[in-house]
């Protein structure tokens, strides 16, 4: 399988996945908590096929505001749980912990989601006060897709990093090895040197340009920058600065 990782647009829209991830973290911290009271109470492991029909339950009465989040984003909650567990009793890891709200980084789509080029639809749940029942409302969620994907889309992930920032992880089926293609590399070959917001040289014409740009007063305060320079040495070593 191979995963391509791809940056969200920033929009007031996010705030729905941020919601989302809080309520997820809520989940962990109760099965992970019914879970050591089962231990307690009977010596034993329930395991994930306890735990799933028991959520069921939960959202039709006390849990019902988790409903509106895919089921299969739910469940992948109590699957992590559970694979948890299970490497912890082959020895290969340590018990699951408790998450505060902003420490509960992912959420896994299996199904109830829709890949469009640039942009990605959710299938949430929201409260229908005229039916006093919860109707699906989709939301759309824009990304920076840098470059198409390879093969059938097995499941989609989306990370909140420390920043706030959000990131989508799209896993395919491909199998192939080859390294994808840069940024840029279409049209100006490999290792391409950024110049401006739109600019990319290579090789001997990012040098000529350079030139051009040092001696021009338009773009001296552009040019002339710690970032630009540090770029340009990591980018081409062959480029020289004389």
């Amino acid at each position: 399988m191979r995963t391509d990782k791809d940056k969200g647009r920033n929009h007031p829209k996010n705030k729905k996945l941020g919601n989302m991830l809080d309520d997820l973290a809520d989940v962990h911290n109760h099965f992970l908590r019914l879970e050591m009271r089962y231990y307690r109470r009977y010596g034993k492991y329930a395991g994930r096929y306890r735990m799933q029909p028991h959520l069921t339950k939960l959202l039709k009465t006390t849990k019902k505001h988790w409903a509106w989040i895919p089921r299969d984003t739910l469940d992948a909650a109590i699957i992590r749980i559970d694979t948890a567990y299970q490497r912890f009793f082959a020895g290969q890891g340590g018990l699951p912990k408790f998450k505060r709200k902003h420490r509960y980084r992912s959420a896994k789509f299996q199904t109830g989601y829709k890949l469009e080029k640039g942009r990605m639809l959710i299938s949430f749940k929201s409260w229908n006060v005229s039916t006093q029942s919860l109707k699906f409302k989709r939301r759309w969620f824009s990304f920076h897709q840098h470059r198409d994907w390879h093969g059938s889309v097995r499941y989609v992930q989306i990370l909140r990093d420390s920043a706030g920032e959000y990131w989508l992880y799209i896993v395919t089926d491909g199998t192939s090895t080859e390294p994808m293609q840069q940024i840029g590399e279409k049209e100006f070959g490999a290792n391409p040197v950024r110049l401006g917001n739109r600019t990319y040289r290579h090789g001997k014409d990012a040098k000529l340009t350079l030139m051009v740009l040092l001696s021009s007063n338009v773009c001296v305060k552009q040019c002339l920058t710690i970032s630009y320079l540090a770029q340009l040495v990591f980018l081409n070593d062959r480029l020289t600065l004389t």
